[in-house]
């Protein structure tokens, strides 16, 4: 079992049980992927409000998505960088700078 010090790994499952399901209804035609979004980032934000911690990194499969996280995060306060392997090696220098800075 390989581990980092100090390093937490937060798992939240979105599904079937979640509010963007319950609240909508059983037709998987109606749990949009929006509404799924929606659930998963107020599971982000909310593990961000209850727990301490220095620095974090959050991983997405869709830049798209990964841009839209980035905005919310940064629009609820929280500082963020985006970084995704089509950006110009420059820009991911950048962000990776700004997330040691904070």
């Amino acid at each position: 079992n390989i581990s980092l010090r100090g390093v937490t790994q937060y798992i939240s499952i979105v599904g079937k049980e979640g509010p963007a399901y319950r609240n909508h209804s059983n037709s998987p035609s109606v749990r949009t992927k929006s509404l799924e979004f929606e659930e998963k980032v107020a599971k982000v934000k909310h593990i961000l409000n209850t727990t301490g911690f220095y620095q974090c990194a959050i991983f997405c499969n869709q830049r798209t998505k990964a841009e839209t996280l980035a905005t919310i995060l940064e629009d609820n306060g929280w500082p963020t960088g985006f970084i995704a392997g089509d950006l110009p090696q420059s820009l991911r220098n950048n962000h990776h700078g700004k997330g040691q800075e904070i």
